[in-house]
């Protein structure tokens, strides 16, 4: 008697699961039937827009003269270490310390001024 109450109990919980599915399983209900959902790619709106390509045109032309003012700064710095190199056996060493020190401290004003 306990074992046809047992399978009485699994198959009423098993009716329950299957009606609430089925319930919940249905289409769509007709109020959702006009919802529409869109996408936005953001990035291709921003970028569309006039006022974005005239300020990365504004951007990259700043940009440029950036790097080539980084290019020319590092040329002289390199020039300043060969000519210091150059140098090195002919100077005394005070001087030879002195113009260590410039060059550090050149060194270091163009590693900040790259970082900036």
């Amino acid at each position: 008697m306990f074992s046809a109450f047992v399978q009485m109990w699994k198959f009423t919980r098993v009716v329950c699961f299957l009606i609430t599915f089925a319930l919940f399983a249905q289409a769509a209900p007709s109020y959702a039937k006009d919802v529409r959902v869109g996408v936005i790619d953001i990035q291709a709106a921003v970028t569309g827009t006039k006022e974005w390509k005239r300020e990365f045109a504004s951007f990259k032309t700043k940009f440029e003269k950036e790097k080539l003012s980084i290019a020319t700064k590092e040329k002289q710095l390199k020039k300043i270490i060969k000519d210091l190199n150059k140098k090195s056996s002919v100077l005394n060493s005070e001087s030879k310390k002195k113009k260590e020190e410039e060059l550090l401290s050149k060194k270091k004003d163009f590693e900040r001024y790259v970082q900036d």
